[in-house]
């Protein structure tokens, strides 16, 4: 046990987290973290405990309110996401009965956050920043100004939990209005508002940052600053950072608090710049607000333990001096600059000397810690399965390949909707299905190879002159890339073996719903099935039937939210090249 009664309680464990964690573990602070049991950085030896939690942030305030009244001494709260943040920020003087959080009023952490805001306060006080558009409730795409340059970059005001959960990246770059349109979709469902910013040129080195803390009642100049360049991200332009080093610059620093300072803030913070590279003018890019950056453990290797600091400061006791490091230490996630670098040397934007230059040491790890090794040995150790695990799925499917002549086992669900031309479900009108020609199957087989060789071109055609229905989406803003298929069909080989045993005169079986993998998780699968109906109802059918074999758990998920229900199971059998069909209804 440490000098130190007061836990702190560290709110997620990414490389955020894991930064946090060191920092106050290796001075005696006995740490909790709060987080799903899935990260490997949970066995970092500084955890002294840990709460399982899978809910969202507004469940998290509740669990914390509740578990507030168990402490003896109260907590010190460290919040690693946005969003939990602004959880926070809603109930501040709730959480304060039972926990110490150095963080600014709520209106302050909100305006900051939301990157329209950002902006405008940014504007207001003189400072620069890239020419934005915000789209929210009532403004669209479709109302983006004419005059406004590209590329752009578009982002969500704020990264919410469903953000998180379903889309990668936390920017992205258009070249034109068709993929602004594009990208917005991606997230639209997730976060619907959203900021569109004129690209400033430069690539990732040219971004800056300054780590800054600003102690509770010490005045209007910041207790600590640090200010580092980026040398990549991941992914590039658009991703988090990946590598950095030490700016010796005084002009960020300058800027930094010129923002900081004048809208009265407390606590940890950054601010993120961009260096205009026709000019050397910094922009303003996004600021950091009420918790510790991504890359915080750079503060850590260069001599300022900013979260400990934090720590200090929210016991009201004094924070001590501490002198940067004479000696810059650069900070690294290896696997996420691994993958970078590879792909600027396949784009001969990097050679494999420079990379090793820019890595060289003195160097503190993301991950990696020679005094807390567990996390990036247990991370390693994960990669190994996860690899064996694809190798064996992969054998297994070859030899279930080779060997289904001889012998195979399957099960399906036999889900049945009957369709009521009188209340049909409505369709977004964000997507656009149609009926395939034959001019169509040329694109299909380009845009779906995964699924489609050009040997299975003359089959498709047949499929469509016999009668089969192929049906594609779209994206209404780009009818022309195709983004879906679904097969209607009376040939397929399960819906005969049923018509022998069930009336199925006016029904038809939908089969082979394949969304190409850039376009999933946007709500394709779900529209998809409920334009079916539509069709259905246009071809006077009465009963949409399909099987979805029993592993198939998105499409399992997708027939029960459009209301499709479960009739029965198909059983399938191949024994010694003889097929066989048991149904159970």
């Amino acid at each position: 046990m440490g000098p130190y009664k007061n836990k702190a309680v560290v709110l997620g464990i990414s490389a955020n987290g894991l930064g946090i964690v060191r920092s106050l573990g290796r001075r005696g602070v006995p740490v909790v973290v709060s987080d799903s049991d899935t990260s490997t950085n949970l066995y970092s030896r500084y955890i002294s405990e840990r709460w399982f939690f899978y809910g969202n942030d507004k469940e998290l305030i509740e669990e914390l309110l509740v578990r507030g009244a168990s402490f003896s001494e109260k907590p010190v709260l460290f919040p690693v996401r946005d969003s939990t943040v602004l959880a926070l920020a809603e109930r501040i003087d709730e959480i304060r009965k039972y926990y110490l959080i150095v963080m600014p009023p709520f209106e302050t952490v909100r305006r900051a956050l939301c990157k329209t805001t950002f902006a405008q306060m940014a504007e207001k006080l003189g400072l620069t920043v890239p020419r934005s558009f915000s789209i929210s409730q009532g403004i669209t795409i479709s109302d983006v100004p004419d005059d406004l340059k590209f590329p752009v970059i578009v982002k969500p005001e704020y990264r919410n939990d469903n953000y998180g959960a379903n889309v990668s990246g936390k920017a992205f770059k258009a070249e034109n209005i068709q993929e602004l349109s594009a990208f917005y979709e991606k997230f639209s469902a997730y976060q619907q508002e959203a900021i569109v910013q004129e690209y400033i040129p430069g690539g990732d080195s040219d971004l800056y940052f300054c780590f800054q803390y600003y102690a509770a009642g010490a005045g209007q100049s910041p207790v600590y600053s640090l200010s580092g360049r980026k040398i990549r991200q991941f992914p590039s332009l658009c991703g988090s950072t990946s590598s950095c080093e030490v700016s010796r610059d005084p002009q960020i620093e300058t800027l930094a608090t010129s923002f900081f300072t004048r809208i009265g803030y407390v606590g940890p913070c950054s601010m993120e710049f961009k260096r205009d590279p026709r000019d050397g003018v910094y922009y303003f890019i996004e600021p950091t607000i009420g918790r510790h950056d991504w890359n915080n453990a750079f503060g850590e290797g260069n001599g300022i333990p900013m979260p400990y600091i934090n720590y200090l400061d929210a016991l009201g006791k004094a924070i001590p001096r501490y002198r940067q490091k004479k000696i810059p230490r650069r900070w690294i996630r290896w696997s996420a600059d691994f993958e970078t670098a590879k792909e600027k040397m396949k784009q001969d934007d990097l050679s494999l000397l420079s990379w090793l230059k820019s890595i060289r040491p003195p160097v503190t790890g993301a991950i990696f810690a020679l005094d807390d090794i567990k996390p990036f040995f247990r991370m390693y150790m994960k990669r190994v399965e996860n690899k064996l695990s694809k190798i064996i799925s992969r054998l297994n499917k070859y030899f279930r390949k080779k060997l289904r002549k001889f012998y195979l086992r399957e099960e399906y669900i036999v889900f049945k909707k009957k369709i009521d031309k009188n209340k049909l479900p409505s369709l977004s009108e964000r997507f656009l299905f149609r009926e395939a020609k034959l001019e169509d199957v040329h694109l299909l087989v380009k845009k779906f190879r995964k699924h489609y060789s050009e040997e299975d071109r003359n089959n498709i055609f047949d499929k469509i002159k016999r009668g089969d229905h192929l049906l594609l989406g779209t994206l209404r803003h780009s009818p022309d890339d195709i983004c879906m298929q679904i097969w209607l069909s009376e040939k397929d080989p399960f819906f005969l073996e049923e018509k022998k045993i069930n009336n199925l005169s006016k029904a038809l079986c939908s089969n082979k719903s394949i969304v190409r993998e850039e376009f999933r998780n946007i709500g394709f699968g779900r529209e998809g099935k409920l334009y079916l109906e539509h069709f259905a109802a246009e071809m006077n059918i009465d009963e949409l039937v399909s099987y979805v074999r029993i592993d198939n758990c998105p499409q399992i998920k997708i027939s029960h939210l459009v209301g499709n229900v479960e009739k029965g199971r198909l059983y399938r059998k191949i024994l010694c090249g003889k097929e066989s069909f048991k149904f159970s209804f």
